[in-house]
């Protein structure tokens, strides 16, 4: 097997060749692996189990990753098997950049997960010659028209799309260097904060205020701020060329200091303009934290408190906690692993299955359920909840011959066997806590 495409973005097929050319070269040889033992079958089975023994044999981690963030989980089990700063899967699904791409690749790198996500394609002739038709359905070429189209990418973190196939290059693979939105500008400085659903509104608004304050305090100031949202977590970005760092340094210290009260306005700001602007923009917050509180019913809601918390969070990256395959054994069953590896099997069949598809949302309201007993180690507890019966509904409906969920996943031949699987992990949490289980014919 060999390497005859590349899509790279932010030079990182230089960086790879240079800082990660062992990994390519264990990447070479899974493919080789991965090849003889699945994609020249005919059935229809998951890529994810072969590809992750195919590189955990070399020395690569496999299994879940989690990261909770003021409790809130994400898995990035669909990242692949991981090694020193290295992610590597194959793809499964046509949206594949929504997902892997503009989601879980560039939340990774963010946060230092990993430095270089990798996403592995057939090209178009070799995917034609597969007789495996679940992976010759997403062929190298078609991701990156995909890409082209959106170029320059306006996206931060690097990545690579590798294009393989049996057929050896004469002299080196093709490499497309995307451009970037801002291949121009520098970015000068990042600050993330994690926020309380109650100061979450009134947080931006403050932050969004640094862009104004920059103007007005430092006018000739040649760099860009921008605000991005994920989830509860707000990204101040201030791009520019170099000459404006010390100048934007400056300014993102002043306003660290007004908004986490460690100095007033007057002592920072002349212009009289910009100090009652700046009162205004908490008077704002103010209120929206007022008007939050109302509708989330909470007891309080001080603006002292949010200000504290930008403070702290210009002033240096938020603390994020990343929790690496918890291990909680119980009753000779690893609990934490079993639910934790149900909810990325639950994730890898919402893949298969249509966007559009009714089972989707079935899917997500099992997922948010299991997420909340992940880490639950009283079976009493997880007897309590709701999750378990959730998911036994979901999978009793799969099985009824007359329901619709059953027929989207029967037109879907992989996705049964991501059912049967699941199945599976379900009776070894049924049978941990006491719950009824579903019968073992339809369990993998």
């Amino acid at each position: 097997m060999h390497i005859n495409k590349v899509v790279s973005f932010l030079n990182s097929w230089h960086v790879a060749n240079v800082e990660f050319k062992s990994q390519l070269q264990d990447i070479q040889t899974a493919l080789n692996t991965f090849h003889d033992e699945f994609l020249t079958k005919t059935d229809f089975e998951l890529p994810r189990e072969s590809w992750g023994a195919a590189l955990t044999s070399l020395g690569w981690e496999s299994g879940g990753r989690t990261v909770y963030t003021n409790g809130v989980r994400t898995s990035f089990a669909a990242l692949g098997p991981w090694k020193d700063g290295v992610a590597a899967t194959p793809a499964t699904t046509i949206d594949i950049l929504g997902r892997w791409l503009f989601q879980r690749s560039s939340l990774a790198v963010r946060l230092q997960i990993v430095r270089m996500p990798i996403l592995l394609l057939p090209t178009t002739e070799y995917a034609r010659r597969l007789s495996n038709r679940f992976m010759s359905r997403v062929p190298f070429e078609s991701v990156k028209k995909q890409l082209d189209a959106l170029v320059p990418l306006s996206h931060s973190t690097p990545f690579l799309i590798l294009g393989y196939s049996d057929m050896p290059d004469l002299v080196s693979p093709e490499v497309d260097e995307l451009t970037s939105y801002f291949t121009e500008q520098n970015r000068l400085f990042e600050r993330s904060i994690e926020f309380p659903p109650e100061y979450h509104q009134a947080g931006i608004g403050i932050l969004s205020f640094f862009g104004t304050y920059l103007r007005e305090r430092y006018p000739r100031a040649d760099a860009v701020v921008r605000i991005e949202q994920d989830g509860l977590k707000v990204r101040l970005i201030v791009q520019g060329k170099d000459g404006a760092k010390e100048v934007v340094e400056k300014a993102l210290q002043e306003y660290e200091l007004v908004v986490s009260q460690a100095k007033t306005p007057e002592s920072v700001v002349a212009d009289p303009r910009l100090i009652l602007e700046l009162r205004q923009e908490i008077r704002i917050a103010q209120v929206r934290i007022e008007s939050q509180r109302d509708i989330i019913s909470l007891q309080e809601g001080r603006i002292d408190h949010l200000l504290e918390i930008i403070g702290a969070g210009l002033a240096k990256p938020s603390v994020v906690t990343i929790d690496f395959k918890p291990r909680i054994a119980l009753s000779n069953v690893q609990t934490d692993r079993v639910v934790s590896s149900a909810i990325e099997t639950l994730e890898e069949l919402k893949d298969l299955l249509p966007v559009a598809s009714p089972a989707q949302l079935a899917l997500d309201e099992v997922q948010q359920s299991l997420e909340t007993i992940e880490r639950e180690e009283d079976p009493t507890k997880v007897q309590a909840s709701s999750a378990l019966e959730k998911l036994r509904a979901f999978l009793e409906k799969a099985r009824e011959s007359s329901s619709e969920l059953r027929g989207v996943i029967e037109a879907t031949g992989s996705a049964v066997d991501a059912v049967q699987r699941l199945a599976g992990k379900y009776n070894r949490i049924a049978e941990w806590c006491g719950l009824p289980q579903v019968p073992s014919v339809f369990t993998k």
